[in-house]
């Protein structure tokens, strides 16, 4: 198998898991569990990663382990932000880990965080986990991707030259705003923007997966990250065809030069080792070197702007 550089562009870290959405905030009771404040449990860790922390250390050995080079820091309430310690990571690795802060466009001193973020910490722009099921529509249910209220942000991000990842959640919850972000693409083409999850489809949503790709195939700053599929087609195991499948369907519809390799890492690794993320995709026969060099890093260096 021929070698080549791996950047996963969805990662996780944190130094406590104290997450917050629709069931409340979550408290750690062990083994990589964690109870909601309306009682349910989610596990959210694999044992051998933790018990309730991930941190940058632990991230690095399972990128040696699996030959991933790089890794961009993606936040959200399901985990709990954690600016400060992303920003400490990037600066331990600077060429390994690349930031994207978050915060509450619902906070009332939003822009000074804003700034801040950009300025003082030196990330690349900001994820927002949008998600109903386990995101900022969980506890801010009016919000609208292309409202009045996320305008400043994307006239910064413009400005700036910021990427602005989305976790959109998946089919028929009120955060699934696809057509939104292509008309904020279309107002905003200085921005990349990145749809995270390739919508998290189950095993029978490929007709919906055409859809809502084709609402932005005409937008090229509309990226679509493959996180997360080979757990969101569950029980699926490896090779993980349905994944293959999808990933097909998004290079049929958008074109390779717009998918980005992801894994969601720690959670996606109770499921699935880690290094099979990337393998199940290099041992398939549905992309060329050429373009897996793309999707597993070339695409992510431009969307990210990342220079060595």
């Amino acid at each position: 198998m021929e070698k080549f550089e791996i950047i996963d562009a969805h990662a996780h870290i944190f130094k406590i898991i104290y997450g917050f959405g629709p069931r409340g905030e979550s408290t750690p009771i062990g083994k990589g569990t964690v109870r909601w404040a309306n009682g349910e449990t989610t596990k959210l860790l694999p044992e051998e990663y933790g018990d309730a922390s991930f941190p940058y250390e632990i991230l690095i050995k399972a990128m040696d382990d699996a030959g991933v080079d790089k890794a961009v820091l993606l936040q959200g309430s399901y985990y709990g932000f954690d600016n400060e310690y992303v920003h400490e990571a990037q600066r331990k690795y600077p060429e390994r880990l690349i930031g994207m802060g978050t915060f509450d466009p619902y906070c009332l001193d939003w822009q000074t965080i804003m700034h801040r973020l950009i300025d003082e910490l030196h990330f690349r722009g900001f994820k927002f986990e949008i998600s109903s099921a386990n995101g900022l529509m969980g506890y801010h249910p009016d919000f609208r991707i292309d409202g009045e209220r996320m305008q400043p942000i994307y006239k910064y991000c413009a400005e700036r030259g910021l990427t602005i990842s989305l976790d959109l959640g998946t089919f028929e919850e009120d955060s699934f705003q696809v057509a939104g972000v292509a008309r904020m693409a279309q107002k905003y083409p200085e921005i990349p923007f990145v749809i995270e999850h390739l919508f998290f489809p189950r095993q029978d949503h490929f007709k919906e997966v055409r859809e809502n790709l084709e609402l932005v195939r005409d937008y090229p700053n509309v990226n679509v990250s493959l996180a997360t599929v080979p757990f969101s087609t569950w029980p699926e195991k490896y090779p993980f065809p349905s994944a293959c499948r999808y990933i097909t369907l998004a290079k049929e519809v958008l074109g390779v030069e717009r998918l980005l390799w992801g894994t969601d890492i720690p959670s996606v690794v109770v499921y699935s080792p880690y290094r099979d993320l990337a393998r199940y995709i290099q041992e398939a026969d549905i992309l060329s070197p050429e373009e897996q060099r793309l999707v597993f890093s070339g695409n992510a260096r431009r969307v990210y702007r990342i220079v060595d």
